[in-house]
């Protein structure tokens, strides 16, 4: 018993000062806004949160047995979720309509399918920005045709048609609760023990990755799928690539396809970890199922997302992918300084690549700080920023996860590593690195935009090789505090303290710098 308050003493405390700040965030913003649905969303999101952070940490005695009921089971998760849900709605609602990238360029396609009930080619003048001579019809709109029929449900419900973007973001506020479910899953099953939470914490909690679940894109998709592959491939690994984890490989894998370009890392990152497992188990594996399941993934793949590239194909002379015919749209009618053949970017402007790296370019900061910056989180039209003090923080919590997992690595797994968890960490590394050498590579060579937001899936890998980190760290710190006899043997609850950290900043964010700027 003496054991058992040792260990909830710290959480105890730290859930007062938490639970108090969280309120002390969230109730001065009621009711000033003079916005009903804000308020709401706002409160069943404090709400929700107090009532999963006390069940999470201080009650835990809850029945994960088989036979519990569902919602006893997983009354953690399911209060998680429904907060998430929440806050992303809050979130939805405070910003204004085109206060975030090309918001109002990308909301023209939903549009134009709710006006006209078929899917544009891209060329339409309605759907076509009269400064850069292009649109986004050109690229996969799989998000958009689920925002299309979210606004016609919401005008048959009798919403204004003014206000009809509230429902297509609606739809990437449920995508990215779906993203969570799936993290929620990934933890449950390959973190055991009372920090299965924190990879979804670290991921649902990271201000960027709300940022983009809560207005009008694609790439909340690109994201979701991202999530799905990965979760796959943990299966894969886990069972062998049986078949039902290569039929929703399979599945993951239209859906990247059908969302944005530069989550398709994640599909070369598949083809290889299956085809390097096998490999590694070749002496164990069938060929013959090798060769069979991964044609059933690629037949999957046709079925679900080959009709948009076949489209793509006839609609503009073979142009599969639609970025020839989007380039040649905008050399005709593009304003002229703003013609792909007239645009500067580093590359035409005489900079080397390790020059744009550090550099200030076109009036924004060098690209490794810009990149960085909002990769954590910036805000608006990249004109809302956070306080500096949570970029350190939030940097700071990557750098000593990622440095606690290769210390853990170098010491421990080094030296017993297999051929297999060769293949799995080379794969792991290159979906990391794929989406950021994607946008540095168009950044240099094509259109310089260091946002975050196109390697935002680089979270995902990062943020497991992280949570592995930390559960190491957690471990010896507490061992060896416990050895030395310190703060009387009670255990530090490290990840759970950085899941505080993350849910202040996201409500800190909406209360000071949203609320600040939106709300006047």
């Amino acid at each position: 018993m003496l054991e058992k308050l040792k260990d909830n003493l710290i959480l105890e405390i730290l859930t007062v000062f938490f639970l108090a700040a969280v309120i002390w965030l969230s109730v001065p913003d009621l009711m000033k806004g003079g916005r009903i649905q804000y308020d709401v969303y706002l409160s069943m999101a404090t709400i929700l949160f107090c009532l999963f952070w006390v069940d999470w940490c201080l009650l835990r005695g809850r029945n994960k047995e088989s036979g519990a009921h569902f919602l006893c089971k997983y009354q953690t998760e399911i209060l998680f979720v429904a907060f998430c849900f929440f806050m992303y709605l809050a979130w939805s609602v405070i910003i204004p309509f085109n206060q975030a990238p090309d918001e109002e360029m990308r909301y023209l396609i939903p549009k134009f399918i709710y006006n006209h009930g078929y899917l544009p080619v891209g060329n339409e003048s309605e759907i076509v920005n009269k400064v850069w001579g292009q649109s986004y019809a050109f690229q996969p709109i799989l998000a958009y045709q689920a925002q299309a029929v979210a606004m016609k449900a919401a005008a048959v419900l009798g919403m204004a048609e003014g206000q009809l973007f509230y429902a297509a973001r609606f739809v990437n506020v449920l995508i990215s609760t779906g993203t969570v479910i799936i993290a929620l899953q990934i933890g449950n099953q390959f973190f055991k023990g009372k920090n299965a939470l924190f990879f979804a914490g670290l991921i649902a909690l990271w201000p960027q990755f709300v940022f983009i679940s809560v207005y009008v894109n694609n790439d909340a998709l690109g994201f979701f799928s991202a999530m799905l592959i990965f979760y796959c491939w943990l299966l894969g690994r886990k069972k062998h690539w049986n078949l039902k984890t290569c039929i929703l490989l399979g599945i993951g894998l239209s859906l990247c396809s059908l969302s944005y370009f530069n989550a398709y890392g994640f599909i070369f990152c598949s083809a290889l970890l299956y085809a390097g497992d096998y490999f590694a188990h070749r002496r164990e594996w069938s060929a013959k199922r090798f060769i069979g399941y991964g044609c059933m993934i690629l037949a999957i793949c046709a079925l679900l997302a080959g009709w948009w590239f076949v489209r793509s194909a006839l609609l503009h002379n073979g142009d599969v992918l639609g970025l020839t015919s989007s380039s040649q749209l905008a050399e005709q009618i593009a304003q002229p300084a703003f013609k792909p053949s007239q645009m500067k970017n580093p590359q035409n402007s005489g900079l080397s690549f390790i020059q744009m790296l550090y550099t200030p370019f076109n009036k924004q900061k060098g690209w490794i700080y810009a990149a960085a910056m909002s990769f954590v989180g910036v805000f608006g039209n990249a004109s809302v920023a956070m306080d500096l003090k949570y970029y350190l923080l939030l940097a700071a919590e990557l750098m000593v996860g990622m440095g606690s997992f290769l210390v853990m690595w170098f010491r421990e797994k080094r030296q017993d590593m297999t051929a297999s968890d060769a293949v799995w960490g080379v794969t792991l590394v290159m979906a990391i690195l794929c989406p950021v050498c994607l946008c540095l590579y168009y950044s240099y060579t094509s259109d310089y935009q260091p946002q975050g937001r196109y390697f935002l899936s680089a979270l995902i890998p990062a943020g497991y090789l992280i949570v592995l980190g930390y559960n190491w760290f957690e471990k010896k710190i507490n061992m060896w505090m416990s050895e030395k006899g310190l703060l009387w043997g009670i255990r530090l609850p490290v990840e759970k303290s950085l899941v505080i950290m993350q849910a202040l900043t996201i409500f800190a964010v909406l209360s000071n710098s949203l609320f600040a700027v939106y709300v006047k």
